[in-house]
């Protein structure tokens, strides 16, 4: 964090979670970035950060939890809210771009 706190101070970026955060039940991350809400709230962080989404213009960015999927030692309970949430969503809004964005690939092939 020290090395983007220059630019991170003044510019605003949106994250989603990856597999280094898993180490403390994801509480560093939950603790350290605020992402918009899903409720409605209007709360900073909803959903502890881990899948949110927003519009700029046209464009519908989805941020989504691929880490849900391998550390199921959490449970399964986050994956259905995160699909529950995620076909809301897409439901609800309509607009030209959808671009959906995570850290993990779900499919990994050697080609070697």
């Amino acid at each position: 964090m020290n090395q983007i706190q220059q630019i991170a101070a003044y510019l605003p970026y949106m994250t989603c979670p990856g597999n280094h955060e898993w180490m403390y039940n994801f509480s560093n991350y939950v603790n350290r970035f605020s992402m918009p809400s899903n409720d409605g709230s209007g709360i900073v962080g909803g959903d502890n950060n881990h899948f949110y989404s927003i519009n700029i213009g046209p464009v519908h960015l989805i941020a989504f939890s691929s880490e849900f999927y391998y550390f199921i030692q959490y449970g399964f309970l986050q994956m259905k809210r995160q699909y529950d949430w995620l076909v809301e969503d897409l439901r609800v809004q309509f607009t030209y771009y959808y671009f959906l964005y995570y850290f993990k690939p779900f499919i990994l092939i050697n080609l070697y």
